[in-house]
């Protein structure tokens, strides 16, 4: 268990990291049981239950988030509540540690009504991905790129798959599987010996297990161009670069001011271009996956200028990777990029998933050492990652110029 002091916010944070292989044949259980475990408990039988002691406890509320990073499986839990010493109130964390206990590691068989809940939530966000035309847009390019390895895979798993599934079997899963993953808790806040004391019972569960590498896919290929349509009022492009900087890796600062520079904030070359110079989009954005090598390149232009944007992009990224950025402009993108690191040390959110990475990845950088590292980046440093971005897939999603509003 890491204990994360900190005077200056009066909430207490824990984080459950559950970290398994990934594994497609576990993505659909993985994703229920994140909605089955935070529903109920054997002391708090129903939702309302739940929700009315949490309420009591000074509105502590829990959050989970599931993703896929490098060779893992995540599962991450949060637990948030105001420190019982502030609200003059340490006995709840009696009742706090029991909630957690019960919620995770003191499962009889499910109960089949909040199973049944948890099926058809996921039903209906499997059939409402379309809805969410972005997300469902980045999921496509991810489904082209990869095809059939697991990073283009959705991580609902498929919606036969949940017609198909039964308690019994979600049930089985979380004990033979669920309860060996790799645990990771981190505690976040004005910790008191007291405190600490109390939540070290959890270090009993952690455990570290051995996980595979997972075979990356190869996008060493030729270029795919993949065009698709759907009924709506605008267009979303992207471009995806081969980009083999990992996070460890000497290069990885400027492959992150590469990302900055290309259309990572307002002032990056494809904003200024798209936006203000050609006024064909609306959005623009760029994410920089190290995970999985790869920058993604994005941007929403009305239907009517899409295949104008769509070439102006790949001219101007052509450019870029020839030219390489200005001394002003890498400055400018320094600045900002140092101003994001400082500015996340501001909220306490940001505290746990920075160590977690950290330890994940075994990093020995803290905030300050970033800012070093960009204050050193060159030309020169720039000019080299550069010149490692292939186009591997550009997808474009179409809108319909008869769809109406």
């Amino acid at each position: 268990m890491i204990f994360l002091p900190t005077k200056q916010y009066q909430a207490v944070h824990i984080s459950f990291y559950f970290i398994d292989k990934i594994e497609t044949d576990a993505f659909l259980y993985r994703f229920l049981l994140a909605r089955i475990l935070t529903s109920y408990t054997q002391s708090y039988m129903s939702k309302q239950s739940l929700s009315k002691k949490l309420n009591a406890l000074y509105g502590m509320f829990i959050t989970n988030h599931i993703f896929i990073l490098k060779d893992y499986h995540i599962m991450r839990f949060n637990f948030v509540f105001p420190n019982p010493n502030l609200v003059g109130s340490p006995e709840i964390m009696d009742d706090i540690i029991n909630i957690i206990k019960e919620m995770f590691f003191d499962r009889p068989l499910f109960k089949e009504d909040i199973f049944e809940e948890a099926r058809r939530y996921t039903i209906a966000h499997i059939q409402s991905k379309k809805d969410h035309k972005l997300s469902y847009a980045k999921d496509r390019l991810m489904h082209h790129m990869f095809l059939n390895h697991p990073y283009g895979m959705p991580i609902t798993g498929s919606l036969e798959e949940v017609y198909q599934v039964t308690l019994t079997e979600t049930y089985d899963y979380y004990q033979k599987y669920f309860l060996n993953n790799q645990l990771q808790i981190y505690v976040c806040g004005a910790l008191d010996d007291d405190l600490k004391n109390k939540l070290s019972i959890f270090e009993s569960y952690e455990k570290t297990i051995k996980i595979p590498p997972l075979e990356h896919y190869n996008m060493h290929r030729k270029i795919q161009t993949i065009d698709e349509h759907m009924n709506m009022h605008q267009t979303y492009i992207f471009l995806a670069y081969h980009l083999p900087v990992k996070r460890d890796d000497k290069r990885y600062v400027a492959a992150l001011l590469a990302h900055t520079l290309i259309a990572g904030y307002p002032e990056s070359l494809m904003y200024k271009t798209l936006r203000e110079t050609y006024f064909m989009a609306y959005d623009v954005d760029s994410t920089f996956e190290y995970d999985k090598s790869v920058l993604i390149l994005y941007a929403g232009v009305n239907i009517e200028s899409a295949s104008k944007a769509y070439h102006l992009m790949i001219e101007t990224m052509n450019n870029f990777i020839f030219d390489g950025p200005s001394i002003t402009s890498l400055n400018q993108a320094k600045d900002y990029l140092k101003n994001e690191i400082l500015s996340s040390l501001d909220f306490q959110d940001s505290i746990i998933p920075q160590r977690f990475i950290a330890d994940l990845f075994q990093l020995n950088d803290v905030p300050t050492d970033l800012i070093d590292q960009i204050n050193a980046v060159t030309l020169e440093d720039m000019l080299e990652v550069i010149s490692m971005l292939k186009l591997d897939t550009t997808y474009v999603l179409n809108g319909d110029t008869t769809y109406e509003i």
